[in-house]
């Protein structure tokens, strides 16, 4: 099995209609992107979290190798983001699961991919 995380970017639709083709929106640097790939997400529900799950969490928040959700708006909108899959829970009574990579998430941090 490869490990493997995805970078991302939020974007912010330009417009409320989703395009079957992609989605134009900006970036949090103010940059007009127009992307094919796409997904709308949302705080994950604490019975979500499994082994297997694609998941978003934010980058750039780490502390003692622990990923944390973003601290404000600004950061969110313009700091990284990746995706990853749910490799190890055991250590959810500690606040974190283990994910593809080997990196630490923060239960908080965990997004759920929209389809």
């Amino acid at each position: 099995m490869i490990d493997i995380i995805i970078m991302v970017l939020l974007l912010i639709a330009m417009n409320k209609k989703a395009c079957i083709l992609g989605a134009t929106g900006l970036v949090g640097s103010g940059k007009e992107i127009w992307t094919k790939y796409y997904w709308k997400s949302r705080i994950a529900a604490k019975g979500e979290i499994k082994i297997g799950k694609t998941i978003i969490a934010f980058n750039d928040n780490r502390e003692d190798d622990i990923y944390y959700a973003p601290e404000n708006k600004e950061g969110a909108r313009t700091d990284s983001w990746f995706m990853a899959k749910i490799t190890d829970t055991t250590d959810m009574y500690k606040g974190y699961v283990m994910v593809s990579g080997g990196y630490k998430v923060a239960i908080d941090n965990i997004r759920i991919p929209l389809k």
